[in-house]
Order: C-alpha cells, then structure tokens, then sequence
C-alpha cells in the first residue's frame, strides 16, 4: 500500500492498495515469478504497474515492464495511459525518448518497452534487472522469457523478481497441451495450475512451487531444498505462483459499469458467443482464442 498527500489541488491524501482477492494474493507474493491470469477485466495490468512502483523510494532501483510491440503500450487506456492514474501519485515524472519511462524523485525509474522480435532480448545483454514486469506473457515467446530470467541480478538491494500477467492462449508456451494430449510429462510454466479441462483449478491459486531449467526442460518440486536434493547443491531453483481471476473479481470495474449506460457488458453482450466468454469469466486455456 502507498499513500500519499496528493500535490494538484488539493491536500487530500492518496491511498494505493489492491483489491482484496486475488489482486491482494498476486502483489503479497514473495515468489521469484508470479503470473496473474485470467480473462480481461481482471485489473491485472493496474497489479503489474503497482508492483513496479513497490521499490522506488530505493535511488538504484530500476523496473522494466515489457509488452510485445510498442503500440501494445501506447494504446488509448494501454498501460502507459494507466501508468498516469498512479504515478503521479509518488511524484513520478514520464519521458517518452528513448524510452517510455517514468523517473522518481530518488532517482529510481521504470520503464516501458517491447520485445518485439525473438532476437530482441540481445539488446539486454549485460543488462541487470531488480524487478521485469510481462504484461500478457502468452504474446511472448519461451525463449524471450527464460532468456530475460537470466538477465535478473542486481546491486540495488532488492532481490531481483519478475512478475506477468496473461490472458487464456491454448497457444502459448504457459500450458503444453502438445504432450498432454499425447500422454507425455507436459512442459509448460503453468501447468500445475491448469486442469484437463482447461480451467485453472482454484485450490492451487497463488500456492507457491519450484522449478529449475535443465536442457529446456523443467523439474519441478514443492521446495528448492527437494530440487537440490535430486539435482545437486549447485543448481539454483526459483519459485513461481499463478493467481487465477475473472472480471468478477475486479468489484471497482464491476460498480462502475453498473452506473454507466455504456458499460463493459452490454457491449460484451454484442460479441459472438465464441469470444464474450474470455470477456467476462475464466475461460479453458486449452480452447479459447486469446483475447486482448
């Protein structure tokens, strides 16, 4: 939570805080990953934004938040519009060259930038990220995502951490249906968070697993301790959660197109059948087209 007395007319003061559920589960992990899914609408993008400002009175803290192509930041209502409904707030300053960045008064920032093609992630080469925010990591690919893991190290103090949100992808490299459905041991990062039938299973939301990448394969195990057991003292697991929610969940959203003739519903209402559920409710990542 942040406050803060806020500078433009008045003296009123400013609470930040998640939503409790599932927003509140994603920004109180302490996991090394933690991947916030479900269906739009969730406030998923305003959790990511508010856990890159969680360091910023640190002056050697950098965040970098990451969508595929820039245009996917720049939107009307995208995540840099919706950086300006928080940062301001702590007195941020944006800049929009080379990079869309906002700058703290202690010197700390967070920048917004893309991953456009696979080669991409070479331009973070000796680069040293404390905090790497995805915003639907289903449009990137497991290569640009394991590759920026490695560039997570930092001097800051902060112990470097990566944070995503996704939306349901039966394509994506999060679930590997491939092997589920030929019987084989699936490799995807969340698989252990998703059923047979597509649907995250509620009782292992925002539970914490461990993992390690030998030869693009993982291992997984409930503690890094079980991992080093069967692995050797040498390997180095992190930790990952997935937190699962629904348009439902985002009670803000909900009350605000109740009171508007021009809400989120009826307009979801005019969409073909195939596409308003991804809209409105968690959808089966193993059938549902992405939705952005």
């Amino acid at each position: 939570m942040f406050a803060n007395a806020c500078g433009t007319c008045c003296n009123l003061l400013v609470i930040l805080r998640p939503q409790a559920g599932p927003q509140e589960v994603f920004l109180s992990s302490s996991a090394d990953i933690a991947i916030y899914g479900g269906a739009n609408g969730g406030g998923k993008t305003w959790a990511l934004l508010m856990e890159a400002i969680r360091h910023v009175a640190n002056p050697q803290y950098g965040a970098v938040l990451f969508r595929r192509e820039t245009p996917q930041i720049t939107n009307e209502g995208g995540m840099w519009d919706e950086s300006f409904n928080l940062y301001p707030h702590l007195k941020g300053k944006p800049t929009q060259q080379p990079y869309h960045q906002w700058n703290f008064p202690s010197g700390a920032a967070v920048t917004m930038t893309h991953l456009q093609h696979e080669k991409t992630v070479y331009g973070w080469d000796g680069s040293q990220l404390a905090m790497a925010g995805f915003d639907q990591l289903e449009q990137f690919t497991r290569k640009q995502f394991l590759y920026m893991l490695g560039r997570m190290r930092s001097t800051s103090g902060v112990r470097p951490y990566t944070r995503a949100t996704c939306n349901p992808d039966p394509d994506c490299f999060l679930v590997d249906w491939d092997n589920r459905y030929k019987g084989l041991e699936s490799n995807g990062l969340i698989d252990w968070w998703i059923g047979e039938d597509g649907f995250p299973i509620p009782e292992r939301s925002g539970v914490v697993r461990w993992f390690i990448n030998l030869h693009d394969k993982f291992h997984w195990a409930d503690s890094a301790e079980e991992l080093k057991g069967k692995h050797g003292a040498h390997v180095r697991p992190k930790s990952v959660t997935f937190v699962a929610s629904t348009v439902y969940d985002n009670r803000i959203l909900m009350e605000a197109d109740a009171t508007s003739s021009s809400g989120c519903f009826p307009t979801v209402a005019a969409l073909s059948s195939g596409m308003a559920p991804a809209y409105i409710s968690i959808v089966p990542m193993s059938a549902c087209p992405s939705i952005t």
